[in-house]
């Protein structure tokens, strides 16, 4: 009977406290993850269906660099070794714009682990240099992006509906102060608009990125579940380290989330301007 009771509480526990933790915890970062993906697939195809291959280069100059420089941060961290770094390198024939290459011990778990941050790392870069951009041509703006607005409560609790709600009303509340008659009318409006396509088109991690990170993932998975198994067996509260965890993720959440607005801006606009471009062969 103890032994069942222990089953249910300290293992079955354990595994369940994970499962909600990337239900509520990581879910919400993978599909913001996944909509700036789109988002950048869209207006790279679109610029590149109407202008030719080559119009990419005119946001690759900046989002490049800063996508590749992410990559390089965390190689000395995780003690890869990085073996040539290209931050801007465009090559037709592959479709690459720049590269990282690395490498590291196999045999090391935390360098394994590595490449799952190493692999990711364009997101949190990108979305860090997105967030600079909105400080420095609108800090009003920017200050109410990270404000929180219970989001990490609300997402640690459980209550999707009111973390939904919470992003909503701060999504509004930034974008109608950044897109206004006044600033439409403005050079540096358009400038900040044109470097934030620079950098949102380019900050998704590509396919060569995500296929290193699988078995990272894996042993991260597997280190959360066996950190809430023996957090239970101690005796600690269920749902304690959803809440520690939505705590720290909640700002990196909201700081996706206002790329995702803004990429979703400049998506838009490209869209709009090119409308009536009819689409043209490759150049």
């Amino acid at each position: 009977m103890l032994a069942a009771n222990v089953f249910h509480t300290v293992v079955w526990g354990g595994i369940v406290q994970t499962l909600y933790q990337l239900v509520y915890v990581a879910l919400p970062l993978f599909l913001v993850a996944l909509l700036l993906h789109e988002l950048e697939r869209a207006v790279q195809q679109r610029l590149s269906s109407r202008f030719g291959w080559n119009s990419i280069l005119w946001t690759g100059w900046l989002g490049t660099p800063i996508h590749e420089l992410s990559h390089a941060a965390l190689c000395p961290v995780f003690r890869h070794r990085i073996t040539e770094l290209a931050l801007f390198k465009p090559d037709r024939a592959s479709g690459r714009m720049g590269y990282v290459n690395h490498s590291y011990d196999p045999k090391s778990y935390f360098q394994v682990v590595g490449n799952f941050f190493i692999g990711t790392a364009p997101l949190l870069g990108g979305a860090l240099a997105l967030y600079g951009l909105l400080w420095l041509f609108e800090p009003d703006a920017a200050r109410r992006a990270m404000s929180g607005g219970g989001m990490a409560s609300a997402i640690a609790g459980g209550n999707l509906i009111a973390a939904g709600q919470s992003l909503w009303n701060q999504a509004w509340g930034v974008l109608s102060q950044i897109v206004t008659l006044r600033h439409l009318a403005s050079l540096p409006f358009w400038l900040f608009l044109y470097l934030a396509l620079c950098i949102g088109s380019h900050l998704a991690p590509s396919r060569a990125d995500y296929r290193g990170t699988t078995r990272g993932g894996l042993i991260l998975l597997i280190a959360l579940l066996l950190f809430n198994t023996v957090f239970l067996g101690l005796g600690g509260g269920a749902g304690a380290v959803t809440t520690a965890l939505a705590t720290v993720t909640g700002p990196v959440l909201a700081l996706f989330v206002l790329c995702g607005l803004l990429c979703g801006l400049t998506t838009g606009i490209v869209f709009a301007l090119t409308e009536f471009v009819g689409p043209r062969g490759r150049a």
